[in-house]
């Protein structure tokens, strides 16, 4: 009733979603789901947010080419939501930590918060009714964007580390002039 593939990105310095949107089977129902999964997740207090993220398919002929992405080829084939949890492998702008970047202990933190989200939506997954219309508005489904770099410029001590590294949380503890 409910796929979620974890996964690290290698430039949005946030913890997102991304889900099916746009798939042959995509309507109101699934887009409440995403919605309030997303919403759910956030209230948590993990570093989750629905504001940036990759920005979905704006029609069904573009979210074809992408069926071979594991969140829509279940999401479409199971009539399930489908989303894939990203999180950044270097540090996250809703929760900076600039001496140690994005850790293992927030990975795990983030992970086992998930099941909040999951039993939040849990009576809604199949059911048939327009349950979208009783949710509140604060669960309404967020279109994401990738444009964060006006973000970036507001927060003074956020420095984005611009070289991929096996392990970047050595470069984030480097002063500003040494990193590259």
């Amino acid at each position: 009733d409910l796929f979620l593939d974890v996964h690290g990105d290698e430039e949005l310095p946030y913890n997102f979603l991304s889900g099916a949107e746009m798939v042959p089977n995509w309507n109101k129902r699934m887009e409440a789901l995403h919605g309030a999964f997303c919403a759910a997740y956030t209230r948590v207090g993990t570093g989750m947010q629905q504001k940036y993220g990759y920005p979905p398919a704006t029609d069904r002929e573009t979210a074809l080419q992408y069926m071979n992405v594991a969140t829509n080829q279940v999401a479409n084939r199971f009539n399930c939501l489908g989303m894939t949890l990203e999180m950044p492998f270097k540090d996250c702008l809703s929760m900076s930590d600039p001496e140690r970047g994005w850790t293992p202990a927030k990975s795990r933190d983030l992970g086992a918060s998930v099941l909040d989200p999951i039993e939040y939506i849990h009576p809604y997954l199949r059911d048939e009714t327009d349950f979208w219309t009783r949710l509140p508005a604060e669960d309404a489904y967020v279109p994401p964007t990738n444009d964060y770099h006006d973000e970036l410029k507001a927060e003074d001590n956020f420095v984005p580390l611009s070289r991929r590294l096996y392990s970047d949380v050595h470069e984030v503890r480097k002063p500003v002039e040494e990193r590259g």
